[in-house]
């Protein structure tokens, strides 16, 4: 018990950055799992729907709460953030499809990774897409890795 109640109370290196979402549902999940795995704030940037407090809002409901006790902050714009952060230095990392990042960096030494062997040392600004568009190749530029979560089934990505 004493254990699990120290890994509550971990708080990762990481922070997370919600490029324009569609989906108030998926803002609600992100905070909830973000909660989850101790992750230190989320910014929630441009079109983005932000918590409201109602209790019968989307996100409210997603997110069982959890808007109130992770840190979030509203920013009109995601490289804005990501210059900030990178300045304190976080390493700006992706999480997006390999063919989306591969369209955008043919650089070899900016390749992807698997979420699964990346190592979560350094203070880290996970970077999150549309639901539709994924990540604006701007964004995705100014990104020093990519991670990609491996799908085993027919789809090519996961939902935020």
């Amino acid at each position: 018990r004493d254990k699990l109640e120290s890994t509550r109370k971990l708080e990762l290196p990481l922070v997370a950055v919600a490029d324009n979402l569609r989906s108030a549902f998926n803002v609600g999940s992100i905070l909830r799992t973000a909660e989850c795995l101790g992750v230190r704030k989320v910014y929630l940037c441009g079109y983005t729907s932000l918590p409201t407090g109602d209790p019968t809002s989307p996100i409210t409901r997603a997110s069982l709460g959890t808007e109130f006790s992770v840190e979030w902050e509203w920013r009109r714009n995601t490289t804005d953030v990501m210059l900030q952060l990178s300045r304190m230095g976080y390493q700006i990392v992706a999480l997006e499809t390999k063919e989306a990042w591969n369209e955008v960096n043919s650089t070899p030494a900016r390749e992807s990774v698997s979420i699964f062997e990346y190592d979560f040392v350094d203070p880290v600004a996970l970077i999150l897409g549309n639901e539709k568009h994924g990540l604006d190749p701007n964004v995705l530029s100014g990104c020093s890795i990519c991670l990609t979560i491996p799908m085993a089934g027919k789809k090519e990505s996961l939902n935020v």
